[in-house]
């Protein structure tokens, strides 16, 4: 059963900067392409950090006044961030990055955690060749209620776990998944669930599957009980 990764809805032709850049024209490079964020990368599309709208903004914003009022600043933010004038003194680091093959449940704990909305993309040699913002995360709830229950039958029933497909009836109404039938052990149930829970564009599982014969309850009896 294959999860949608980065590297399915990543958006490819990524608008990047370098570090030698003077800050107003990778601004202008921002307007201009609508980005809220510029990877900065060398020669080999290494990255090095990003410049987002939050490191330009708080360059704005730190004061020209007071030594006071500057030095204030400059203990809340590195001092390259708040007198630098080229792309690789505003730019953030370290930057969080993900792999193409990344899961996007595994790419929306990241930018939770770090409290970020783009992640660079990096195929195997850490090279840049995408990026994912937190609006390409929605787009496996844009899967339609038969899309979903055609994967079901066909990733998780047929392919995955080899279920007889008569024992097992799915409907599915705007995301939310109702499973019913008798499996054949109890130990089927849950697995059966779980598969069902992480496949992309469910949003919720309501089990009401039963099941003929207690494994679990058999495995945990004692000899000759």
């Amino acid at each position: 059963m294959r999860q949608v990764t980065a590297g399915d809805v990543m958006t490819r032709s990524v608008v990047t900067s370098r570090v030698d850049e003077p800050l107003k024209i990778a601004v202008s490079r921002m307007i201009d392409n609508r980005v809220g964020l510029l990877p900065v990368t060398d020669d080999a599309r290494h990255v090095l950090g990003v410049l987002s709208e939050s490191d330009v903004i708080r360059k704005q914003e730190s004061p020209t006044g007071s030594e006071q009022g500057r030095g204030r600043w400059l203990r809340r933010f590195p001092e390259r961030q708040v007198r630098g004038s080229t792309t690789g003194e505003i730019m953030t680091t370290p930057t969080y990055t993900v792999e193409e093959s990344t899961t996007l449940p595994e790419a929306a704990r990241i930018m939770d955690q770090y409290a970020i909305t783009h992640l660079p993309v990096l195929d195997s040699e850490n090279r840049l060749i995408g990026i994912v913002a937190r609006a390409d995360l929605l787009s496996v709830y844009l899967k339609s209620d038969q899309e979903i229950h055609d994967a079901i039958y066909r990733d998780i029933i047929d392919e995955t776990m080899m279920l007889d497909r008569t024992s097992v009836t799915v409907a599915v109404e705007n995301g939310v998944v109702t499973l019913a039938g008798r499996l054949e052990s109890r130990n089927l149930v849950p697995i059966l669930v779980q598969f069902v829970s992480m496949l992309d564009g469910v949003v919720g599982v309501k089990n009401h599957l039963t099941y003929r014969e207690d494994t679990v309850g058999l495995l945990q009896q004692p000899p000759g009980g």
